[in-house]
């Protein structure tokens, strides 16, 4: 029988993997997939120690722990977090909490960051587009006199001739 927490892990992330455009995160999405076979393993052995009592709570707490980082890797891969953040954002709302400060602003800070984050990704990719075309002289091949080497006389490069423009 599966846990209601672990039902809603796998849902999300079978979710997730129909809706490639929801994981911001790669590395923590595969770690969710990590966790939920974990999760499989540890009710399997939960299963199998039936009689042992001491057997059965160790097994249960970790599979409570295993639940707990699923669902907080999931929030991580869907929001583009690092676990500084997420640590970040927690003791945020605990401040608040122990203040009674309202809490009105801590997932729209923790999605402009997000955005931040991914503009700055894609002007770097536009950077590198654009340094990565940029005109490089063309070397000619090399020719050499004998052929006593093991390299063949004319190393082979690619020349592109563009059409000379009239003045």
């Amino acid at each position: 029988m599966v846990d209601g927490i672990t039902l809603i892990i796998g849902a999300f992330f079978f979710y997730s993997l129909a809706r490639p455009e929801t994981i911001k995160n790669r590395t923590q999405f595969m770690g969710v997939f990590g966790i939920l076979i974990a999760i499989v393993g540890c009710y399997t052995l939960h299963l199998m120690l039936y009689n042992s009592s001491a057997g059965k709570l160790f097994v249960g707490i970790l599979i409570g722990l295993l639940q707990l980082a699923g669902l907080v890797l999931s929030v991580m891969y869907v929001g583009g977090l690092s676990a500084r953040e997420v640590g970040r954002e927690v003791i945020s709302a605990a401040k608040s909490v122990r203040n009674n400060e309202p809490m009105n602003d801590v997932v729209p800070a923790a999605q402009a960051h997000a955005e931040n984050r991914s503009e700055n990704r894609a002007e770097n990719r536009a950077e590198n587009r654009v340094e990565n075309h940029a005109e490089k002289p063309v070397e000619k091949p090399v020719q050499r006199e004998s052929a006593a080497y093991d390299e063949p006389a004319l190393k082979p490069r690619i020349v592109i001739e563009l059409p000379k423009r009239d003045a």
